[in-house]
């Protein structure tokens, strides 16, 4: 699908990043007519033409999504709303779009993407991905599982990272996207 980008009034907007980015070059790098292919988490959008460039994650419905700690995001405030709402009504959020890094070009040779959610997938045939990905390991059904698992619980106890099944980590300093699954 292709994502249809909405101009807005810059006294308007707000943009956000977690680094010291220039929101023009950064915005003109990412906006065009490229394709999209929805992720498990239904608002986040994987970049098909261009996987290098940045996921985009979208508000779910038109006034639903505040800024996180993500690459960049950019947000339109609903003022007419905000006015009329009372303080803490979700309609005193904005119109946002957020980017968050690929993690297309940290692939090393061999490697490919997978999210935690997709291991719980059964195609037609009812194989599932979790079987296919330990028949093609080599290994014994009893090893993947920890191969895969104890990183996960390190990352956990020894740093306070959690993984979310879509593929994002989370901790109490910050959120960043990372590659999870299998290679």
């Amino acid at each position: 699908m292709r994502l249809v980008w909405a101009a807005a009034r810059r006294e308007r907007t707000t943009f956000a990043c977690g680094e010291v980015l220039d929101a023009e070059r950064f915005l003109g790098e990412e906006l065009g007519p490229d394709e999209y292919r929805a992720q498990q988490s239904i608002r986040t959008f994987f970049n098909t033409s261009a996987p290098e460039r940045h996921y985009v994650k979208t508000a779910l419905s038109v006034l639903n999504m505040g800024f996180l700690r993500e690459r960049a995001a950019v947000g339109y405030r609903a003022t007419h709303y905000a006015r009329a709402s009372p303080k803490g009504s979700p309609y005193r959020k904005m119109l946002a779009a957020l980017w968050r890094e690929s993690p297309v070009p940290r692939l090393g040779p061999g490697e490919r993407l997978a999210t935690m959610a997709s291991l719980l997938h059964t195609d037609a045939r009812g194989r599932s991905r979790a079987g296919e990905l330990i028949r093609e390991s080599g290994l014994e059904p009893a090893v993947w599982p920890r191969r895969y698992l104890v990183p996960l619980l390190h990352a956990f106890h020894a740093h306070d990272l959690v993984f979310m099944p879509t593929g994002r980590t989370s901790s109490s300093c910050c959120a960043t996207e990372c590659p999870s699954g299998s290679s």
